[in-house]
């Protein structure tokens, strides 16, 4: 229903953490989404905040977790009817760095909060309509990535397989980015793009495309901007959000 609102890590695209580095996020983010699939105005907005970190503990093992508290709420014609506000989707990370331009790892995220299985059992009449906090289901992801740099260009990918929920769907999904940084104060902006196809069949796509800025040294103290738009082939048909993260490597 949502598109996943944090990045674990961005320290790939911008500047790789050496041996017994780490990196700090504290997050937060806006999303507003709108159903095509209803006969009434039909809309749902989702407020998210969390802490994320990761870890190099060896040259080249690097572990990433992140864990977001999440607000939403569905509103139908103007009137709000259902609230949520508890943990969304706990994500860990195990990446291998073969260099400082290609990594690959696993990604496993899982619902920290209240399950779709607890609330229906709680609320068996209404728990379909609950606003979802994330994908509320667990998924394991495993992928690679490539960057690279050309001048002050840098494009970078990410194209992994996903496996979620206990019915074992199965995603093919992918990220592009194409980032431009000034030599003078490590100012960066560029266009990026993502993809989610499960492999049965394209009526589960989703597709994104939005704006990454980051404002700040490589080491120290950065803030980082994202603004998106995802549109999806079931549920919500167009989801828009910003997001912001103060990082501290």
């Amino acid at each position: 229903m949502f598109a996943t609102i944090a990045l674990m890590s961005t320290a790939w695209l911008f500047s790789p953490l050496g041996d017994g580095e780490s990196e700090f996020r504290l997050t937060g983010g806006f999303e507003h989404a709108e159903s095509g699939r209803s006969r009434h105005d039909l809309t749902y907005d989702r407020v998210q905040t969390g802490l994320g970190a990761k870890l190099m503990v060896t040259p080249q093992f690097g572990l990433a977790v992140n864990l977001p508290f999440v607000w939403a709420q569905q509103t139908e014609d103007g009137q709000v009817f259902y609230r949520r506000a508890d943990l969304g989707d706990a994500e860990v990370g195990l990446h291998y760095h073969f260099d400082p331009q290609q990594h690959a790892g696993f990604e496993i995220s899982l619902p920290a909060g209240a399950t779709p299985a607890e609330i229906d059992e709680q609320f068996p009449r209404s728990a379909d309509a609950f606003p979802a906090l994330g994908r509320d289901k667990q998924r394991v992801e495993a992928f690679v990535a490539q960057t690279a740099s050309y001048g002050s260009w840098s494009p970078a990918g990410r194209l992994g397989l996903a496996i979620t929920g206990e019915d074992a769907t199965t995603s093919l999904v992918g990220r592009a980015y194409l980032l431009y940084t000034t030599a003078q104060d490590g100012f960066s902006v560029g266009p990026y793009g993502t993809f989610d196809l499960e492999v049965e069949g394209i009526d589960n796509a989703t597709v994104a495309m939005g704006l990454l800025q980051r404002i700040g040294p490589p080491r120290g103290i950065s803030l980082e901007i994202r603004g998106e738009t995802h549109w999806a082939a079931h549920d919500v048909e167009k989801t828009t959000g910003a997001h912001i993260a103060l990082v501290w490597r």
